[in-house]
């Protein structure tokens, strides 16, 4: 039987069940076929058993046999396959192969589905193989099918039982991906995301605004597994996806659109700064903490401060407040860098406040300008603006940044596209298939800024939001708004999960908020409430000294040597992938270059049992646990094997 590697999926009603498909006409004729795809890399189709591989330096690289809360709904999926025709193209400096076929038996439908899928390595890339999906109605298809269209492919490829995933961007809770399934949504992560009692709490005040332990501000479709295979779409399918990763034996990506491509590849391995303080309350303040920080004689020089209210405070549930809390704005940041040598960094976003009712009203209210000048998404089923709400008392507009006039009028950020049928952007059919693309539009926006000002060797700028290929144009990720506590979904353990694999993802650089930011107060009993501890504090510094590529303080919601790309932070897995317990520790130890780190991310423990993965060490044997002093204040860092290497000097210089 020819294997359900491919289907479709109809839009209409009546459910129907995936089997496999049919053996074509082809099968018996031809038996079995191979294909040679340039440097080192080869197609086979054979059809007893039925399978299409693609395998390349005599390993298998893929073969196949058979706030926005997403709920998937597969109906009227096509149930049988056959393939039609196979063939090679010598259009490129290397062949290509396709796949040509039917789908049969899609619901009630009665049209005529063909699929093309090709395969070829990549110009400029010489070491993966490229895949191009494409599923059609066939020209002489009866026109009464329109109000059947087709909306979502799905494409399967083995795996196995002891292969681990890791990558997808952004993920907290887990260490490996393995039996889970990842959905590529870029969306505010949520407050909790699964620890209690904050997700309850945020939940009651906003819908699924405390998300789950798949909520992220990055999504990317991308992994790597502990077979050393990668797998990733290509920058322009940025359409909803999911990966289903629950089949013991099996990967299957449905994806939201007729048409998907992406590369393929399996490599040997998995792997073939000063301080900144974040400071609130004006501009004497900042200089007072400062001052304090420099006489007070600081182990880390303070590099920087990140001043989130220059435009102003908004007290949510209580009244807007504009004091004046910079008067001297460019003279106090050019005294900050000439007297004390410490840069400013702000935060920007898409969101648009109205200001027209504060009672000391600004210079310029930029909803009202937006407005008059159509540069925000409307609501095509009103047409009017589109109100976004990120709780009580905090609403706003949004910039349509798909308008090349509105990025030229204001260089900001579109982050999160509300993902409604009645979205209307200026130069985007679908806000679902857009929505994804957004956080690299405003990271191409800023890159374009500095470049322009001829500032980027002088610019650090850093995203909590990404998509693929946004590394190209950013030269630091932040790990997001954690809560202020020790929770595994969004307190300080999520920390370094998010970091591990937003390095299998392409991030090589990181850092995440020290202590945290989401207080939650509740009228419940006290222990309800999210508010950060001394303990905690001190504990995340320890943390981010040996995790993050920037030490950067925040005040709470209530006031480079990475060669060949690698991740300056590493799982124990990327060195130790036949070690089943190395792929489970992710929360618990990692690897920043030559050192082994257990950081301490839970209340009262001077001591930690630490695992050390296989390898020998002078003092410590690898492959086992142990037991270790980590008092305050000094966390439990291992030189591994004695290195002396130039990555470890390096990690002494910065």
């Amino acid at each position: 039987m020819w294997p359900a590697w491919l289907s479709a999926r109809l839009l209409s009603q009546s459910p129907v069940t995936l089997t496999n498909a049919d053996v074509s006409s082809l099968a018996s004729s031809r038996p079995s076929l191979a294909y040679d795809l340039g440097h080192g890399f080869s197609l086979t189709w054979s059809a007893n058993p039925s399978q299409l591989v693609i395998t390349g330096n005599n390993d298998t690289i893929f073969a196949s046999n058979g706030n926005f809360n997403m709920t998937e709904v597969n109906v009227d999926i096509c149930q049988k396959q056959t393939v039609t025709e196979i063939g090679t193209s010598h259009g490129s400096d290397t062949p290509s192969v396709t796949v040509k076929g039917d789908l049969l038996e899609c619901g009630n439908s009665t049209a005529t589905t063909k699929y093309t899928l090709s395969f070829g390595v990549p110009p400029g890339f010489q070491d993966r193989v490229a895949f191009q999906l494409e599923v059609f109605r066939a020209s002489n298809s009866p026109t009464a099918n329109t109000s059947q269209p087709l909306t979502k492919i799905y494409l399967t490829h083995e795996s196995h039982a002891s292969e681990d995933f890791y990558g997808f961007g952004a993920q907290a809770s887990f260490a490996s991906l393995k039996n889970q399934t990842v959905h590529i949504l870029s969306r505010e992560q949520g407050v909790g995301r699964g620890d209690q009692p904050a997700t309850s709490t945020a939940d009651a005040a906003a819908d699924f605004a405390g998300g789950n332990a798949f909520t992220t501000y990055t999504a990317i479709p991308q992994y790597i597994t502990t077979d050393a295979r990668v797998v990733y779409l290509l920058e322009q399918y940025i359409a909803y996806a999911s990966f289903d990763l629950s089949s013991p034996h099996a990967v299957r990506v449905r994806y939201g659109g007729r048409a998907v491509g992406g590369h393929v590849t399996r490599g040997t391995d998995v792997l073939d700064a000063g301080a900144v303080l974040g400071i609130q309350g004006g501009q004497d303040k900042v200089m007072r903490f400062v001052e304090q920080g420099l006489e007070n004689g600081v182990d880390c020089p303070i590099a920087a401060v990140r001043l989130q209210d220059w435009t102003g405070t908004h007290f949510q549930e209580a009244r807007y407040n504009d004091p004046d809390l910079y008067p001297d704005w460019t003279t106090f940041v050019q005294t900050l860098r000439s007297k004390h040598d410490v840069h400013t960094l702000s935060y920007v976003n898409t969101f648009l406040a109205d200001t027209g009712t504060k009672p000391d009203k600004p210079k310029r209210n930029l909803v009202l300008e937006a407005s008059k000048l159509s540069y925000l998404i409307r609501n095509s089923t009103t047409n009017s603006t589109l109100i976004v709400s990120s709780g009580a008392d905090m609403t706003a507009d949004f910039l349509d940044v798909t308008n090349e006039k509105t990025r030229d009028w204001f260089a900001s950020v579109l982050q999160y596209t509300p993902v409604t049928l009645d979205v209307s952007l200026y130069n985007a059919a679908n806000a679902l298939t857009y929505h994804n693309q957004y956080p690299r539009d405003w990271a191409q926006l800023q890159h374009n800024i500095v470049t322009d000002l001829n500032k980027a060797s002088d610019a650090v700028v850093f995203h909590r939001s990404a998509a693929f290929l946004s590394n190209r144009y950013m030269n630091l990720f932040w790990a997001g708004d954690h809560n202020t506590n020790w929770g595994r979904n969004d307190g300080i353990q999520s920390v370094v999960p998010v970091m591990v694999h937003m390095g299998f993802s392409g991030f090589p650089q990181q850092h995440g908020d020290i202590g945290g930011y989401t207080n939650v107060l509740t009228p419940a009993p006290p222990d309800g409430n999210v508010t950060r501890s001394a303990e905690l504090l001190g504990r995340w510094g320890e943390l981010a000294a040996v995790s993050s590529a920037v030490f950067r303080s925040h005040e709470g919601s209530i006031p480079s040597c990475a060669a060949y790309g690698w991740p300056l932070l590493r799982a124990p897995v990327v060195y130790h992938t036949a070690d089943q317990r190395s792929r489970r520790v992710v929360h618990e130890s990692f690897y920043l270059a030559d050192l082994y780190v257990a950081p301490v991310v839970a209340p009262g423990m001077p001591r930690l049992s630490v695992y050390l993965p296989g390898g020998e060490n002078e003092v410590y044997a690898g492959g086992q646990h142990v037991e270790v002093r980590a008092p305050y204040g000094q966390p439990a860092i291992f030189v591994v094997n004695n290195a002396t290497s130039d990555e470890l000097e390096c990690l002494w210089d910065l």
